[in-house]
């Protein structure tokens, strides 16, 4: 090919990366603006979460982007060659009369074709040439369309910017917020949501309150979307609390989930925030069981939660399934326990500051692989004076079961154990020195008896013996000088009853008693009771006068005399009675 053929060929087709390059480059800076615009004032009217703004600039990219290899790459990749200039440029000028199109492709025969001569095709060549000397090849690629999008996509990127700088800090703010900047619009009135997103129980009343800055307005519009589908309005009015441009709204038992946006004069909450509504955790079963102290021997057995009655001392174990997941560690300071009262509680028991009636708390632990299933870690001691326990359970969300059932306990105390002296009959009675006390005893107790002891002491002859008798410092010097002796009788098995007679040998004695001392002895009982115990008894004191044989004798001797009279006078009576009846029956008339 000629090279003044080559050249007005090659300026064409630079002609046409240059006008399909500007047009789509144009294009999609005008699609943009134009997007970009409308974003803008979205932003401005509704302040589009970050999340929407992200999802636009990534609009803007792909839309851009897309434009350009479309409108810009594809034309110039797929762009015309040298015989589509040369067709286009006849259909632009007709006197070639296809002179253009043949001198172009007999430009890049390597022979003759049969039939030509070679002067006919270079006379034709050189005709092109001579014709294609003043035209423009550059025309057949116009460039009206593509000054129009320059032009367009100007007019955008300049309102756009003039927009902006008018709008002053509202336009910086929009900008910033465009490339995803987390800035706030300036608006006359700022808005700020208190507590924001949270989990409400169902049934319950929810407020919704919001603190404005800047002008504050008579009052504002809370705008509700809720689970179902529908969308409500509610006013917020002014309060005068704590804050002057404080606004609420309240609910009254909410049922279902919603989200919701604040309006105060021209400004509107950050964002969308979010109600959940759930159910309160509540008991869904439970099992109780009383672990009795070791000393009773009675083990662990099941309780019902509407009878615990309770022996003081005793562990609870208490197993529960709750109706909902509940924390496993406190939320907000609150926690699943067992609550111990030391009276019933009027009112509901979670509302009631802890220890406000004398009340303690303690923890129920968690089952790690299930958040409904709740124990205790070691078995529960009432304290005492408990008179009945309450269940709170709390979920994750840090709300708390309601109106929890009040379990009454009855605690029973471990009695003392009874002590019987059988024998002797008589509290005071007189003793030889080779004689012994057959001292008979029955000793009982609830559950078991640890010890049985006799307790003793020889008062010599001499000092204040009759102790029930002396004063108070009397009695403490004979106790002084006479110390107690202390004998244990063995029980065996710690056995819950036990009956027995104990010969209490006055010749082991120590210190030996002598003639005119008095021995004082009496019994003590411990039961086993190591919780609250133990328990202890003690009898009666009894007495044994030391006398002489001879002494003793003539007592013995005086009491089977006064036994003998007793006889005779019973015997007396007896007689008379006799005569007395057998005289009646013989005076008696036989009957007609």
């Amino acid at each position: 090919m000629s090279s003044v053929l080559t050249d007005k060929i090659n300026g064409a087709r630079r002609h046409h990366v240059f006008v399909s390059l500007t047009t789509g480059a144009a294009s999609a800076v005008l699609g943009v603006g134009v997007v970009l615009g409308l974003a803008l004032y979205t932003d401005y009217a509704f302040e589009l979460s970050r999340m929407v703004r992200a999802i636009l600039l990534v609009v803007y990219a792909l839309g851009a982007a897309g434009v350009f290899m479309w409108l810009a790459v594809r034309p110039v990749v797929r762009g015309p060659d040298d015989e589509d200039i040369a067709l286009a440029v006849e259909r632009v000028e007709p006197g070639f009369a296809t002179r253009l199109i043949a001198a172009v492709q007999f430009s890049r025969m390597s022979a003759v074709p049969v039939g030509m001569h070679e002067h006919m095709i270079r006379a034709l060549i050189g005709q092109a040439e001579e014709m294609a000397r003043p035209v423009e090849f550059a025309r057949v690629f116009p460039t009206q369309r593509m000054w129009q999008l320059v032009a367009g996509a100007g007019l955008v990127v300049v309102g756009v910017t003039v927009g902006l700088g008018v709008a002053g800090p509202t336009g910086m703010a929009l900008a910033q917020r465009a490339v995803l900047a987390n800035v706030a619009l300036p608006r006359a009135t700022q808005v700020e949501v208190l507590d924001g997103d949270r989990v409400v129980a169902r049934g319950d009343t929810l407020t919704v309150s919001a603190i404005a800055r800047g002008v504050l307005p008579e009052s504002g519009t809370a705008r509700l979307r809720f689970a179902s589908g529908s969308t409500q309005r509610f006013e917020m009015s002014k309060v005068e609390a704590d804050h002057p441009g404080r606004y609420e709204m309240t609910l009254d038992s909410v049922l279902e989930p919603f989200e919701f946006d604040v309006y105060l004069n021209d400004g509107r909450s950050d964002r969308t925030y979010k109600v959940s509504v759930v159910a309160r955790p509540a008991v869904a079963s439970l099992a109780i069981r009383q672990i009795f102290p070791a000393y009773t021997r009675l083990g662990t057995v099941p309780k019902q939660p509407a009878d615990l009655a309770l022996l003081a001392g005793s562990g609870l174990l208490i197993d529960l399934t709750s109706t909902a997941p509940v924390a496993r560690r406190a939320v907000n300071g609150k926690f699943s326990r067992v609550t111990f009262h030391q009276s019933e509680p009027t009112s509901d028991a979670s509302t009631q500051p802890a220890g406000s009636d004398g009340s303690t708390d303690v923890p129920l632990t968690v089952d790690p692989q299930d958040a409904k299933k709740l124990t205790t870690a070691t078995p529960l001691i009432a304290p005492a004076g408990t008179v009945g326990m309450t269940l709170h359970l709390v979920d994750e969300s840090g709300l708390e079961s309601r109106d929890p059932a009040f379990y009454r306990i009855t605690m029973i105390d471990d009695k003392p154990p009874v002590v019987v002296i059988r024998t002797p009959s008589e509290r005071e009675e007189t003793v030889t020195r080779r004689a012994y006390i057959p001292i008979g005893f029955t000793a009982t107790d609830d559950f078991a008896l640890s010890a049985l002891r006799l307790h003793y002491r020889v008062v010599q002859k001499g000092s204040e013996s009759d102790t029930a008798a002396a004063g108070e410092n009397a009695v403490t010097a004979v106790v002084a000088e006479n110390p107690e002796s202390v004998v244990d009788l063995n029980l065996g098995e710690n056995p819950a009853a036990v009956r027995g007679v104990y010969r209490h040998q006055l010749a082991r004695l120590t210190p030996q008693p002598l003639e005119g001392d008095l021995i004082e002895w009496w019994l003590e009982a411990v039961d086993g009771n190591d919780a609250t115990g133990p328990g202890k008894v003690v009898t009666d004191v009894y007495r044994a006068r030391v006398v002489s044989e001879i002494d003793k004798r003539a007592e013995l001797l005086a009491k089977f005399g006064e036994a003998g009279s007793t006889f005779n006078d019973l015997a007396e009576t007896q007689q008379t009675v006799n005569e007395k009846l057998g005289g009646a029956i013989m005076s008696k008339e036989p009957a007609p």
